[in-house]
């Protein structure tokens, strides 16, 4: 039988993991650049982008909102577009990416 304090620390928890999941949820993915402009992968959240290139994670979200131009031999951007998926890989560059936010105010 759960005391009244296991309780609340139980229901605590609980809380604050559907409180981290549903932020996960709202995480826009990370666009990942070479240094030649090219997108080379896509990732689920901007932690998954810095373990996958060993970026600052702060230096990924300058990056994103375009106050930081180069962070290690990456660049990165938010992927407000959603369609832009796994197929575009090493076709979409930056600037290209760029310019289509820009035509369709999506920034």
């Amino acid at each position: 039988m759960l005391t009244r304090d296991s309780l609340g620390e139980n229901i605590t928890n609980f809380v604050r993991e559907l409180k981290q999941l549903n932020m996960s949820e709202k995480q826009p993915q990370i666009l990942i650049f070479n240094a030649a402009g090219e997108l080379v992968a896509i990732a689920r959240s901007i932690r998954s982008a810095a373990e996958l290139t060993k970026a600052d994670e702060n230096d990924i979200k300058l990056c994103c909102k375009n106050r930081l131009h180069i962070s290690g031999q990456y660049c990165f951007r938010y992927n407000v577009e959603p369609s832009i998926a796994d197929d575009t890989l090493g076709k979409l560059t930056i600037d290209e990416y760029d310019k289509l936010c820009q035509k369709y105010n999506l920034r």
